[in-house]
Formats: C-alpha cells, sequence, structure tokens
C-alpha cells in the first residue's frame, strides 16, 4: 500500500513541475515577444521645439512663460541641463512654471563650474 501511495505523489508531484514549466514556458514567450516588440521600436531622440510649439504648449498650459526666452535660454546652453541632454522640453516647461521663471520674474543664474542653478 505504501508503494501506490508513494507512486501516487510522485504522478501528482510531476503532474504540477510539468504544469510550473508549461508556466514558465508561456511567460518566456510573451517576455520575448516584448523583448522583440522594443528591439523593433525607434529609440526617442530629443527633437528641439520651435518657439511655436513651446508657444502653443505654454497657451494650453496657461502659464506666463515667454516662448521666445525659454528657447533662447537652452539654445544658448545647447539644450543642456546641468551636464545633461535635455531629453523632455514639456519637463521643463513645467519646471519653469513651478520655478516661476514667467514674465516679470528673474530668470535661473547658473555657476560656471558645474552647470548647477545658483540662484533663481
Amino acid at each position: 500500500m505504501d508503494m501506490v501511495k508513494r507512486v501516487d505523489e510522485l504522478c501528482v508531484a510531476s503532474i504540477g513541475h510539468a504544469k510550473h514549466i508549461l508556466d514558465l514556458e508561456e511567460r518566456m514567450e510573451r517576455l520575448e515577444k516584448k523583448l522583440k516588440a522594443m528591439k523593433g521600436a525607434p529609440a526617442k531622440r530629443f527633437i528641439v521645439p520651435t518657439v511655436q510649439e513651446v508657444a502653443d504648449y505654454c497657451k494650453e498650459r496657461r502659464n506666463n512663460i515667454k516662448p521666445e526666452d525659454f528657447v533662447n535660454f537652452y539654445e544658448a546652453r545647447g539644450w543642456m541641463i546641468g551636464k545633461n541632454k535635455m531629453k523632455n522640453w514639456k519637463a521643463a516647461i513645467r519646471t519653469w512654471e513651478t520655478n516661476g521663471f514667467s514674465r516679470g520674474q528673474q530668470k535661473p543664474v547658473y555657476n560656471g563650474k558645474d552647470g548647477k542653478v545658483e540662484r533663481y
């Protein structure tokens, strides 16, 4: 009787392991498909916005940022934020809003050493 019970337990365990292996294989297939899709997708590159694009976005956000000031500010710095290339100009607009770089207010002053904001 013990032998029959043990064989039965081994069969149940084998079925459980087989299901687990199938689940893992399905996951691997899904991950491989995602990886393939990611490899095929072109990498997003930063595209310098026009003054009009910045103006449209500022109008949409109803802020007081002068688009010309924003574009000139980053154009003069090669579209760099400190030592890093800008990745998202819309995020930079939102940062300007948060920090109050709008009409009539001071623009950020960067120090010459590491490119960090010295004062606003």
